[in-house]
């Protein structure tokens, strides 16, 4: 398994660099092909948890129900690939988009498990083209979300092979307890910020 990282710089963090300066580690892994997500606790939190970490979770947990997935981030008009399995043939660059009017729109603003065809606009076009999964049958996409607001999205496809409603189910239960994840470490950074303030 192979997983593409990119730190990003202080302009294109998740919501602050601050928020994830203090946050917790993971119960490990196990080595491999990731086991399907048995249920929300196997995702609890420990001690000292990076964005990066919950990113690399997320794809991890993911590639036990689809053939290519990747992590997301969206902020300030621009998607960013952080984390892919596999690895796509280029470095993941950021997209930029203006116009609301594409397919990944219910995703961002509406907050909606996306699964179906790929859509046929220019910017659907071009994350298939960034991640080397041009001509997939189908593509699920998850939003990410802390407080109402989204900020990343997990993509997954399965190549030539429709989703089955099971595995669109556990990406989506994945989605969920990774938005989970990101409040907890929020509002743990402020109470920590109210108490040494």
């Amino acid at each position: 398994m192979s997983l593409e990282i990119r730190a990003l710089g202080p302009a294109e963090e998740l919501i602050d660099a601050e928020s994830f300066q203090r946050l917790h580690t993971l119960v490990p892994l196990p080595v491999g092909r990731p086991r399907p997500l048995a249920a929300p606790p196997e995702l609890e939190l420990v001690d000292r948890l990076t964005r990066q970490h919950v990113e690399r979770l997320a794809v991890q947990r993911a590639r036990a129900h689809a053939d290519a997935v990747a992590f997301f981030l969206a902020r300030r008009g621009r998607i960013q690939a952080t984390c892919c399995d596999p690895d796509p043939p280029r470095r993941p660059v950021p997209i930029r988009y203006g116009d609301r009017r594409f397919g990944l729109a219910g995703v961002l603003d509406r907050q909606q498990v996306y699964c179906g065809a790929p859509s046929r606009d220019p910017l659907t076009s071009r994350i298939l083209h960034s991640l080397g999964r041009e001509g997939v049958r189908q593509i699920v996409l998850v939003p990410i979300c802390v407080f109402e607001r989204t900020v990343a999205f997990l993509y997954a496809d399965a190549g030539w092979k429709p989703f089955t409603a099971a595995s669109v189910a556990k990406l989506s239960s994945i989605g969920s307890n990774i938005n989970g994840i990101f409040e907890r470490l929020l509002l743990e950074r402020k109470r920590d910020q109210a108490h040494h303030g």
